[in-house]
């Protein structure tokens, strides 16, 4: 007889935004900071022009990121930026988390899976929501600090989306002495190779560029 203990754990990926919760966490993160602290407003003069390169083709996703955080954030005090990231966690479990969610979360946890929030949002308010929605392990996007303990502007090791993602979900597989992703939740394009990774992808309420190919692709389809 097999020992139930011997079973393969089951690993289940889950995107953040647009799929674990409504809306883009990261702008939402960026201005509610700028709330608590108005007098930088002075440093968004240039975003206009930094998002005009991005719309027209010119600069990347990656790029804008960095351009956005280094105005609104970058020589902040670690201090101030970790009590806005642990208030921002806790708004969006009150206010973002989609139902659905939360219930396809609590079933994977009731049925023993390990739970991996995978996104390219920001460590800083993704550690916490993750820890307080019961993640066992948290692949994100990490910003960098100064020797003397404020945000620097840039991230550490890169942006954590596409293929960085998946590579990073890998990575994490490996060191946790882990087993072949099984479900991988997504609404995006760019989880492309982390979905077609998985032994079963599924796209949730997904962008309209997703959609179309994920019949092609032998994608599962949800609404949440």
């Amino acid at each position: 007889m097999n020992n139930p203990e011997d079973r393969a754990v089951d690993v289940v990926v889950f995107d953040l935004d647009g799929t674990v919760i409504r809306g883009d966490s990261y702008v939402a993160f960026l201005l509610g900071f700028l709330k608590r602290h108005p007098a930088r407003v002075c440093r968004t003069v240039f975003l206009p022009f930094f998002l005009s390169l991005y719309w027209c083709g010119l600069r990347d996703n990656s790029w804008l990121k960095i351009r956005f955080l280094s105005a609104l954030m970058g020589g902040a005090a670690r201090s101030q930026i970790e009590l806005w990231a642990e208030i921002f966690a806790q708004q969006l479990v009150s206010c973002a988390v989609k139902g659905k969610a939360r219930e396809t979360i609590e079933k994977h946890r009731q049925e023993g899976a390990r739970l991996v929030l995978a996104t390219a949002s920001l460590d800083v308010y993704v550690e916490p929501l993750s820890r307080i929605l019961g993640f066992d392990h948290t692949v994100c996007t990490k910003v960098a600090w100064t020797n003397d303990g404020r945000l620097d502007g840039r991230l550490m090791g890169g942006n954590c989306y596409g293929n960085s993602k998946l590579a990073s979900v890998n990575a994490l597989m490996v060191d946790q002495n882990l087993p072949a992703i099984t479900i991988a939740y997504s609404d995006h394009y760019d989880d492309l190779p982390l979905l077609k990774a998985a032994k079963c992808g599924v796209i949730v309420s997904p962008t309209k560029r997703l959609a179309k190919c994920a019949g092609d692709l032998g994608l599962r389809c949800e609404v949440w």
